[in-house]
């Protein structure tokens, strides 16, 4: 049989093979999973937003109208704020002096796992605005960007995927979420019922993050309407 037969028939073989003689494919991809990082472009069937879009390295990049920049700004104005890392007391008034105004409610968020701790703070300000701000990466964090999938316990057991509403998602990410998820749909709820006491209604609920940060705000739209969906209707 000629050499190039043989290759092929030898590599369609491997590609049949499971997880004791894997191929340099599967063993590239475990790695890229282990890593967090996606080695391979996302094909353009699965790149599509609505809006006007830019395709750059497998990632989606949409233009926005000026009508959004206030909204943009003032995201960027909270997660600066938690860029330094700094206690609340000191943070806060940083922040109140940059927007000019004080602070409604400021309610710290907790992830519940000891080598995180806090993670997201969520302020009312200007009466109506409510405001989900994620912490960015800090030095001693580093590591845990590269846990994008779960792992049991055993020293020897494979990576696997995790999924959200049928989407996959970084695990850790999700763990960090998870922790604070009902916190933060408390601190929702009671800024709400505030602002209703007020005799107003919310203007506007803004979910920003930096780096890690933006990572962990991306669980939340799903999982905030799967959330108050129940919620409502269980208060029906």
């Amino acid at each position: 049989m000629p050499t190039a037969a043989l290759q092929r028939q030898s590599f369609s073989q491997r590609r049949t093979l499971g997880v004791e003689n894997p191929t340099g494919i599967q063993i590239l991809q475990w790695i890229s999973h282990i890593a967090g990082y996606r080695i391979f472009k996302m094909p353009p069937s699965k790149q599509k937003v609505q809006g006007h879009q830019t395709f750059s390295s497998g990632k989606q990049l949409v233009r926005l109208s000026l009508r959004n920049w206030n909204d943009i700004h003032t995201a960027a104005q909270f997660s600066n704020s938690l860029a330094l890392f700094l206690p609340l007391h000191e943070s806060v008034p940083m922040l109140e002096q940059q927007m000019g105004h004080l602070m409604d409610a400021v309610v710290p968020l907790d992830t519940h796992i000891p080598a995180v701790g806090q993670k997201a703070v969520f302020f009312r300000h200007e009466s109506t605005k409510l405001v989900l701000a994620f912490e960015a990466t800090k030095p001693k964090e580093m590591i845990m960007n590269a846990w994008s999938h779960g792992k049991d316990k055993k020293w020897n057991s494979l990576p696997y995927a995790r999924y959200l509403d049928g989407r996959q998602v970084h695990s850790f990410y999700l763990d960090m979420w998870l922790g604070m998820r009902r916190a933060t749909l408390k601190a929702l709820t009671d800024n709400v019922l505030e602002i209703e006491r007020l005799d107003k209604v919310p203007s506007s609920f803004i979910v920003s993050g930096h780096s890690m940060g933006g990572g962990i705000s991306t669980q939340v739209p799903r999982s905030f309407s799967t959330s108050l969906h129940a919620d409502l209707h269980a208060n029906l």
